[in-house]
């Protein structure tokens, strides 16, 4: 029995214990440490910001991208902790897994040259319906997960608010595949999203207020880790990507030039016309033999140097080690009554360099002028460049032939056009990489001029995401100057019928 004397103090009573101990803690502990004791709110914040950010989608500074990507990272770290609650939160805690598979899918192809809808008809158009489908589950899976929070908590209804989020999914869903543009549809939406969550947020508030007790699973790896190695997968998809995939796959060969004595009179006859050497050179015997009886040659030679990004007419004060293209238009009149033009668009490069595509849009004088010039004959070439002892390599084009294709002028509005394309990339090792597109144009009316086009699209940089093609590029921004990529236009433009033929300067 202890008392007072001596100095000691008494123990105090079990009551008076429990007193001290509450007194001694605040009322309310503060909002970090309610949060790391309390995962619900954690996690339902994880989650409503997730389902935010995977739905918005805002096309500048790659937020198409990164939106999405931490919105399901956050949708990940949230419903890790809430899949044992019960059954409908496990399978968006699957369906978040299943969704991050296809993401990680997804990172690589934006780092190829490839796209998903590349992929054969049947994968493309399964992959094409996972995402939406994956979204919609979710939706209703979160929903209905709620509802039996709901009714574990001893709330009253919950089953019909449970499929506002799904339906609002299926909405838009309708709309993107009916191609609506409107913008009234869109605010409606919008709206109605907001409100979703927010009533979501606030159900979530009133289980916690109502003392209502989640059984969290508790996570091997810290939400930092777990974003560290996502962002970790990204870095390295992309970069195997970029590294491995952002050029086209070429069949490079060594180009036997075997002498060729039946088509030295026809080159002769060539050169003497005035056919640029240098393109007569890349020439095969077949596409030589084909002008045989020329009586007229016309020849345009443009000459651009790249710097700074642009590709510029090359002046007197150029850089002599800066990269040089030169385009030679040749157009050969070919023998007979009616005016028959074969026609060559040449490119060569000096000290290029290359990282990427390359792509050439080729406007042939039977699309410029329909009434005067026809089509005789299929579009043909190939590309070329001389290794460092002098060999040469040759290969087809990548892709080679006519794209459908939309663009939106300021002045025109909307375009539908088809253009033949000839896709392509080229190795850096080497030199004088070069190549040509020839075709043969017959005159259905007189009178007309002879008007032909190559828009050739060049590649300054390997550091793009998503990757996109020169070709693509081309195809969706017109007025390309600078840039990853950057485009020149050179025309091949004369009057046949005048008494001498010059083309236009």
């Amino acid at each position: 029995m202890n008392d007072n004397r001596g100095g000691i103090s008494p123990v105090p009573g079990e009551g008076e214990w429990e007193a001290f101990v509450r007194s001694s803690l605040p009322e309310t502990p503060p909002d970090d440490v309610a949060q790391a004791v309390t995962p619900w709110r954690r996690a339902v914040r994880f989650v409503l910001w997730g389902l935010l950010l995977t739905s918005v989608t805002l096309n500048f500074w790659r937020l198409d991208v990164i939106l999405p990507s931490v919105g399901l990272l956050l949708c990940l770290l949230g419903f890790r902790r809430l899949r044992r609650e019960n059954g409908w939160l496990l399978a968006c805690w699957c369906i978040t897994l299943l969704r991050t598979a296809y993401l990680t899918v997804q990172w690589f192809f934006n780092a190829t040259v490839w796209q998903l809808s590349d992929l054969p008809p049947l994968v493309a158009g399964g992959v094409q319906l996972l995402l939406p489908a994956a979204t919609f589950l979710l939706a209703l899976c979160l929903g209905m997960g709620f509802a039996g929070i709901r009714r574990a908590a001893g709330f009253p209804g919950g089953f019909f608010s449970a499929l506002w989020l799904p339906a609002w999914y299926a909405a838009v869903t309708v709309l993107a595949l009916l191609q609506y543009r409107g913008l009234l549809m869109g605010l409606v939406l919008l709206v109605c999203y907001a409100a979703i969550l927010r009533g979501l947020w606030r159900l979530s508030e009133q289980l916690e207020q109502a003392g209502y007790a989640v059984r969290p699973a508790v996570p091997r790896l810290s939400d930092k880790t777990v974003a560290a190695l996502f962002a970790g997968a990204w870095l390295t998809v992309t970069a195997c990507g970029l590294a491995f995939f952002s050029s086209y796959p070429m069949q490079w060969s060594p180009w036997e030039q075997q002498p060729a004595p039946r088509t030295e009179a026809a080159r002769e006859e060539l050169l003497a016309l005035g056919f640029p050497q240098q393109v007569l050179d890349d020439l095969t015997p077949g596409e030589i033999e084909a002008c045989r009886g020329a009586t007229l040659v016309v020849a345009d030679v443009w000459e651009c140097v790249a710097q700074d990004g642009l590709l510029e007419k090359a002046q007197p004060d150029s850089d002599p080690a800066a990269p040089k293209l030169t385009i030679t238009g040749v157009a050969v009149r070919l023998p007979g009554q009616r005016e028959r033009w074969q026609v060559f668009h040449h490119f060569c490069w000096t000290n290029g360099v290359f990282y990427g595509t390359e792509a050439v849009e080729l406007v042939p004088a039977w699309q410029m002028i329909q009434e005067g010039w026809g089509e005789d004959g299929a579009v043909s070439g190939r590309l070329l460049y001389d290794d460092d002892g002098g060999q040469v390599y040759e290969a087809p084009y990548y892709f080679l032939g006519e794209r459908s294709f939309s663009y939106r002028s300021v002045f025109f509005g909307q375009s539908d056009v088809r253009r033949l394309f000839a896709a392509f990339s080229m190795p850096n090792e080497g030199k004088r990489h070069r190549g040509y597109l020839t075709y043969t144009a017959k005159e259905m009316q007189d009178g007309f001029i002879f008007d032909s086009w190559f828009n050739y699209t060049h590649q300054n940089s390997l550091f793009q995401y998503p990757v996109v093609t020169a070709e693509h590029m081309r195809q969706v921004n017109r007025w390309s100057r600078a840039g990853v990529f950057v485009t020149v236009e050179d025309a091949l433009q004369f009057y046949p019928n005048a008494d001498v033929v010059q083309p236009f300067s």
